[in-house]
């Protein structure tokens, strides 16, 4: 991967690294290299992720089934 322009500061540091965590980080470096989104793309959704936590995940699926 030579030419590209984002930083790697997402990658993880920890001994023990599980496979899903080496799928995702795969993932999304070729999402980023392709110009699918920009790491800061990626930056911002984590933040957003982040900050609604699991119960905004669980409000999705409840409305759903609601609605069913």
């Amino acid at each position: 991967m030579s030419g590209h322009d984002h930083d790697h500061t997402g990658f993880p540091v920890a001994s023990e690294v599980s496979e899903f965590e080496i799928l995702e980080l795969a993932v999304r470096e070729l999402a980023i290299e392709k110009g699918i989104f920009s790491a800061d793309d990626h930056r911002r959704f984590a933040e957003w992720a982040d900050g609604i936590g699991p119960h905004g995940g669980s409000r999705l699926v409840a409305k759903a089934l609601s609605t069913s």
